[in-house]
């Protein structure tokens, strides 16, 4: 299992108008724990990857495990994990797992019982995750839907550079009731007025610190 944390950062300062899919505000979101490559590492069917490449923490019984962050980096086997079975500081196994999410990397479910073996221990050091160069990010944003309802929305974005997955239930309310103070995610804002399709926003506090996690559900009807 995997998560991330909500990066504490100033709030947007002032009155802001903003069309459909406009941010309220954006956030980084950083691994529980990170990992980087002492050296290069290549395989004949991983690839050569560099020093330096860095690696999200799963929490896992089996040792230490840390796999690709970067959900553009994976391919269609999945993300690119490492095991260091007794947690030593070098790596001595390896498998893919699957995201539960496309545009983050949510990482679940129960690690293979034969990992692939490493030719040869993969050292790795742990680094503090505000180093991270993982541009995972959180984000509001407005969904106004061209105000047909005569509301006004908010959705739940998230995701990895330009990779973003929207949380499907909005928060919303009449746009009659504006100006509306509205609470997401800990981040603090209110809804002035509407004008020309432009909504007035003035923010008050970004999202506090908090653990971030996505879980995929299917519903059959």
């Amino acid at each position: 299992m995997s998560f991330w944390t909500v990066e504490p950062a100033p709030h947007p300062v002032g009155v802001r108008h903003l069309a459909g899919k406009d941010e309220v505000l954006r956030q980084r979101l950083l691994p529980s724990g990170l990992a980087e490559l002492a050296r290069v590492w290549s395989d004949p069917e991983v690839g050569e990857l560099p020093a330096g490449m860095q690696l999200i923490e799963a929490s896992s019984e089996a040792g230490a495990v840390y796999c690709e962050g970067d959900v553009r980096e994976g391919d269609s086997g999945g993300l690119l994990c490492f095991l260091d079975s007794d947690r030593d500081g070098r790596f001595d196994s390896r498998f893919r797992t699957a995201s539960s999410t496309p545009a983050l990397a949510m990482l679940s479910g129960r690690m293979p019982k034969a990992p692939v073996p490493l030719a040869e221990p993969l050292e790795y050091r742990v680094v503090d995750p505000k180093a991270s160069r993982i541009p995972a990010f959180v984000a509001i944003e407005r969904r106004n839907y061209f105000n047909i309802y005569g509301r006004e929305n908010f959705m739940i974005v998230f995701g990895t550079g330009d990779e973003k997955k929207r949380i499907t239930d909005p928060v919303g309310f009449k746009a009659a009731d504006m100006p509306k103070e509205m609470t997401i995610l800990g981040a603090r804002f209110t809804a002035l007025s509407e004008t020309d399709g432009k909504l007035a926003i003035e923010v008050h506090s970004a999202m506090p610190a908090q653990p971030f996690a996505v879980m995929s559900t299917v519903t059959y009807r």
